[in-house]
C-alpha cells in the first residue's frame, strides 16, 4: 500500500476525491489529472474538489509532496524546544522517507517476494531498440520483426519469392481459383478431361457449321440452319415493307381524325361550359369567353347565354309572373305580370276617368280648346284662375314657379331656426342682449372646435375652446351685489398645463397636482401659489 498517494479513475461526473494520507500543510498536497498538475480546492481536510469532472477512464492521482529542499523547522541556539516543532521536523523526515519509498516502488525495483526486477504493473517508456540477444525490446521493434514473418493463420501475404531448395510442397488442398497451386492428381485429371473436350469440340464445330450454312434440309430434329431462316426472312421482309407503308397510311389517317375530334371537342367545350354556380369570366381553357357560349347555372336553375359582354337567360319559360323584370321609371313591379298590372292600373282610359295628380300641358301641342267632353272646364292663356276646378295655363304655372324659386332663394339665404353655419360676418347694433348657450361643465360639447364660446353655470364664467382645452373668458373679481372683491380658482390641477412663454401665473392655495399630471413652467416664467 502506498504511503503518500491515492490513484482514482474518472467517470465523467465525480469532482471530489479523498486524501487517504497525512500531511503537514495543505500546500503539500498535489492533484494530477492524466499526469498533469491540476488546480483544486479543499472541501475539508480529507477531501479535495476539481472544477471539472475528469472524463471516464482518466487517471486521477492525489499525492503528498513534502518539501525536501528546506526544513520546515529551523532550530536556534538558546531557543525553547517545544513538542510541536519537534513533531513537525520529525514528520518532515518521515514523510520524505515514505515518499521516497513510494517513488522507488513506482520504478523498476527488486521485488522482495520473487527477487526479480518488477515495474509494478507500469509501462517502461523511452527504451532504445535492442542490439544484443538479451536486450529489452520495444513494441515497435517487436512489431516490425513480426511483420516480416509469414503467419500460419493466412492473414499475411507473401511479399517475395519463396525458394524451396529442392523440397516438395505437400499437403496441398484442392485448388478452387485460377491462382491456386494444384496437386498432381488434379493436374492429371485436367489433362484427360482436356483431351475429351477437344474431341467434343471438333464434333461441335461440324454441327455448328451445319447450323450456320446448311440449306438443303433440316439440321436436326426438324430444325433448319440460320442461313435457311435468313433466306426465308428476306422474302418476308419484302412483304413486311408493303405492310409497313399501309400501316403508316392508316396511322396518319387516324391521327388526322383524332386531331379533328379534339378540335371539335375543344370548340364545343369553349361554347358549352357545363354546370357552374355563378357567371364565369373565362372559358374552360382559361381563355376569353366567346359570344354564344352557354352554361347551366346550378344556383338559379337556368340556362344562360353569353352575348359578348354579359350573361343573360338563354330562354324564358312559364307564365308572366315567373319572368323577372327590372324596375324602370315609376314602374316598380319585379316581374312581367306585376309590371303589366301596374301599367294597366295607372293609365287613363280613352273613355275618360279621374286624374289623381297634376297634368302638365305644352301649349305648343295643345289641340283641344275648351270643352267639357274631356273633363277640362277651361283652358285659356290667362295668368290667373280662381276656380279650383279650372286647369292653369302655362303662363300662370310659370308665374307660380317663379314665386316658388324666389321663396327657395330667400330660404337658402336664411339661417334655419334649428341652427346652421354662418359664412359671413354678423353685425349686431342692438342695445339689449346676445343670448349664448349656457350649461354645466359636464354638458360641454363632446367634440368642440376652436373658437366655440359658452357660459359655464358651474364656474359662473364665460369660457372658450382654444383647440386644446376650455379656458375662461374675461370675467374678473366677483362678490355679493355689485361687489367685485373675490378672484376664485380650483384647488386641483387635473390636466397637464404649460404656462405661456414669458408669462407668470398666480394661484390661491392650497393647490394639489393629480398623479401623472404635469405643470410645465418655461424658462423666464414663474408660478406663485399664495
Amino acid at each position: 500500500m502506498a504511503y503518500s498517494y491515492n490513484v482514482y479513475t474518472g467517470n465523467g461526473s465525480t469532482t471530489q476525491f479523498t486524501i487517504g494520507f497525512s500531511y503537514i500543510r495543505r500546500e503539500h498536497v498535489k492533484v494530477y489529472v492524466a499526469f498533469v498538475d491540476t488546480a483544486y480546492t479543499y472541501v475539508n481536510n480529507t477531501t479535495v474538489q476539481l472544477a471539472t469532472a475528469p472524463g471516464a477512464g482518466v487517471r486521477v492521482e492525489v499525492r503528498r509532496v513534502t518539501p525536501a529542499a528546506s526544513v520546515l523547522v529551523d532550530f536556534a541556539d538558546g531557543s525553547t524546544l517545544v513538542a510541536a516543532d519537534l513533531d513537525t521536523s520529525n514528520l518532515q523526515h518521515l514523510y520524505l522517507e515514505q515518499e521516497l519509498d513510494d517513488s522507488l516502488k513506482q520504478t523498476v525495483f527488486v521485488d522482495p517476494a520473487t527477487g526479480l526486477l518488477t515495474a509494478a504493473n507500469q509501462r517502461i517508456t523511452n527504451v532504445a531498440d535492442p542490439t544484443s540477444a538479451q536486450d529489452a525490446a520495444t513494441k515497435a521493434y517487436t512489431d516490425a520483426a513480426d511483420a516480416l514473418r509469414l503467419k500460419r493463420d493466412g492473414t499475411q501475404a507473401m511479399t517475395g519469392a519463396l525458394p524451396m531448395g529442392g523440397f516438395k510442397v505437400t499437403g496441398l488442398g484442392t485448388a478452387t481459383t485460377s491462382t491456386d497451386a494444384v496437386t498432381k492428381g488434379q493436374f492429371d485429371t485436367g489433362v484427360a478431361s482436356a483431351a475429351a473436350d477437344a474431341a467434343a469440340a471438333a464434333a461441335s464445330a461440324v454441327l455448328a457449321n451445319d447450323w450456320a450454312t446448311k440449306t438443303s434440309s433440316a439440321v436436326a430434329g426438324g430444325e433448319f440452319s440460320a442461313k435457311y431462316h435468313a433466306q426465308a426472312s428476306a422474302t418476308s421482309a419484302a412483304a413486311s415493307d408493303t405492310s409497313k407503308v399501309a400501316a403508316q397510311t392508316a396511322q396518319t389517317a387516324a391521327e388526322t381524325a383524332r386531331d379533328q375530334t379534339l378540335a371539335a371537342y375543344d370548340s364545343f367545350d369553349d361554347r358549352y361550359l357545363g354546370t357552374k354556380a355563378s357567371d364565369p369570366t373565362l372559358d374552360n381553357d382559361g381563355n376569353a369567353l366567346v359570344a354564344g357560349a352557354l352554361y347551366f347555372n346550378s344556383t338559379s336553375g337556368a340556362m344562360k347565354l353569353y352575348t359578348g359582354s354579359a350573361w343573360v337567360a338563354a330562354y324564358v319559360s312559364g307564365v308572366a309572373s315567373g319572368i323577372g323584370f327590372t324596375p324602370y321609371g315609376s314602374i316598380a313591379g319585379a316581374n312581367v305580370q306585376l309590371a303589366l298590372e301596374e301599367i294597366d292600373n295607372e293609365k287613363l282610359p280613352k273613355a275618360g276617368g279621374t286624374m289623381t295628380g297634376v297634368l302638365n300641358f305644352d301649349l305648343a301641342v295643345q289641340t283641344k280648346a275648351s270643352t267639357s267632353t274631356y273633363g277640362i272646364t277651361q283652358l285659356t292663356n290667362s295668368t290667373t284662375s280662381t276656380d279650383t276646378g279650372t286647369a292653369a295655363t302655362a303662363a300662370s304655372a310659370k308665374a307660380a314657379a317663379d314665386l316658388a324659386n324666389a321663396a327657395q332663394s330667400t330660404a337658402n339665404a336664411a339661417l334655419p331656426k334649428a341652427g346652421g353655419t354662418i359664412t359671413g360676418n354678423v353685425d349686431n347694433t342692438a342695445t339689449g342682449y346676445f343670448d349664448l348657450p349656457a350649461g354645466t361643465t359636464a354638458q360641454r360639447p363632446g367634440s368642440p372646435n376652436s373658437g366655440w364660446v359658452r357660459f359655464n353655470t358651474d364656474t359662473g364664467q364665460y369660457e372658450g375652446y382654444t383647440g386644446a382645452l376650455w379656458s375662461s373668458i374675461g370675467g374678473g373679481a366677483r362678490g355679493g351685489g355689485a361687489d367685485s372683491v373675490f378672484f376664485e380658482n380650483d384647488q386641483t390641477v387635473t390636466t397637464s398645463y404649460t404656462l405661456t412663454t414669458n408669462k407668470n401665473a398666480v394661484t390661491a392655495g392650497p393647490c394639489t397636482i393629480n398623479s401623472s399630471v404635469t405643470v410645465t413652467i418655461p424658462s423666464g416664467s414663474s408660478w406663485v401659489v399664495v
